[in-house]
């Protein structure tokens, strides 16, 4: 009866690590999709130039967008 007790206490134990490592490697999945993200927008930023649209090497990608918004709105009636 000791035997199983302690066959019990080493699973349940096992199961709890099991548990954590899960949620650890879950949080690792969410990050790394957050940072494939960013990084995907960034190469997409780059990739695109539209002639009338100034713009920078470094500018922020919210910069980006309200200009080319304002370019289609202005220029293009959209």
């Amino acid at each position: 009866m000791d035997k199983i007790m302690s066959t019990i206490s080493d699973l349940k134990s096992d199961n709890e690590r099991l548990k954590q490592d899960n949620i650890d490697l879950k949080q690792q999945v969410t990050d790394m999709q957050q940072k494939l993200d960013i990084t995907e927008n960034q190469s997409r930023r780059n990739n695109l130039k539209i002639h009338g649209i100034p713009g920078t090497i470094n500018e922020q990608w919210d910069t980006t967008e309200q200009k080319l918004r304002e370019f289609m709105k202005n220029t293009l009636g959209l």
